[in-house]
């Protein structure tokens, strides 16, 4: 948002299903674009354990890009 000249961006929904438990250790999260629009963004977020890379949680979320007026 802000490389189009925006203030930023603001969280405006979630959703994330959790697909393991995990009580130790080190987890990664790595975010996809799916969609980047000009008003709004939609990212895909993986994470895994760093161990054996299985995916404990997927989630996405939607963004609204706002300007400096907007707030």
């Amino acid at each position: 948002a802000m490389e189009q000249g925006m203030a930023g961006a603001m969280g405006i929904g979630k959703k994330t299903d959790f697909l393991r438990a995990t009580t130790d250790g080190t987890l990664v999260g790595r975010a996809t674009p799916i969609h980047r629009g000009r008003t709004q963004q939609l990212w895909q977020v993986d994470v895994t354990r760093e161990s054996d890379d299985k995916l404990v949680a997927q989630g996405q979320v939607r963004l609204q890009n706002v300007t400096q007026t907007d707030f």
